[in-house]
């Protein structure tokens, strides 16, 4: 009985992830065998969606190498298998495909938090490349808000930001392979715990921001978010940190009653 297209289509990723054989996909041999010419998806399989890798992940490229990037990679790619027809959100979980390696992690630790980074730092571009946001009031007018109605502004915070933290220091780390300063790296505390945000400006500029840990707790506030009669205790005089930084873009006013937390 002929296989429907649905199962014929379905033998075949499984097959594309050594899951399933030749003679599951209604492959016959000629001059190669099945199993032959079924390797040759499978080959082109993988280099593809490790190029796709490759350009998410530049910077784990840069600091493992073509050999070492192309190993953690396949593994990636058959044991992450992509689920829809588009390849735009591949990727996720890359950082937990590089736990995987034991010898990697013991020489690199940090590997798996730079994905990470890299990572949200897609996910901020998917995000830029959306529907446009409408823009909020400028920061400048928020003297012009009525005393009785301060507590209930939302600082606004860029649309496609992304939080990180991480025990390492892994903004600095991106900051020094990203400007190819690799004469810096010796000298870099990578056992510096760091906390930050990533995102990506209206020219398409990529954007990781290294915060002090109230200036991130006032962000993490801030995307929740939080108005201004509900935000912890001594965060609001760090806003210009990121205000200079561009994580805060303006400000909305909303009805919401402020339930102010000590």
């Amino acid at each position: 009985m002929p296989l429907s297209l649905a199962k014929l289509q379905s033998n075949f990723a499984r097959a594309l992830h050594y899951q399933a054989g030749a003679d599951a996909c209604g492959i016959v041999s000629d001059h190669f065998s099945g199993d032959q010419r079924l390797q040759i998806y499978r080959n082109n399989f993988v280099i593809a969606l490790s190029e796709i890798l490759a350009l998410i992940y530049p910077k784990v490229l840069a600091l493992v190498g073509e050999e070492c990037f192309a190993q953690i990679a396949r593994q990636h790619v058959l044991t992450q298998p992509l689920c829809e027809g588009s390849v735009v959100a591949y990727g996720q979980g890359f950082a937990q495909s590089i736990t995987q390696f034991e010898q990697v992690q013991a020489q690199a630790p940090y590997l798996s938090d730079m994905a990470q980074l890299e990572w949200c730092l897609d996910l901020a571009r998917q995000v830029r490349s959306g529907p446009a946001q409408k823009a909020p009031s400028p920061l400048a007018e928020m003297a012009a808000v009525p005393a009785e109605q301060q507590s209930n502004i939302e600082l606004q915070v860029q649309p496609s930001c992304q939080l990180i933290a991480s025990p390492y220091a892994v903004i600095q780390l991106w900051h020094a392979i990203n400007n190819q300063q690799y004469d810096q790296l010796a000298h870099l505390n990578l056992s510096r715990a760091e906390q930050g945000a990533l995102f990506i400006d209206q020219e398409g500029q990529a954007h990781a921001v290294s915060l002090t840990a109230p200036a991130f707790e006032l962000l993490c506030a801030c995307v929740n978010p939080h108005t201004l009669g509900s935000l912890p205790d001594g965060l609001l005089p760090h806003l210009t940190e990121l205000v200079t930084q561009q994580l805060i873009i303006g400000f909305e006013l909303t009805n919401k009653e402020s339930n102010h937390e000590s």
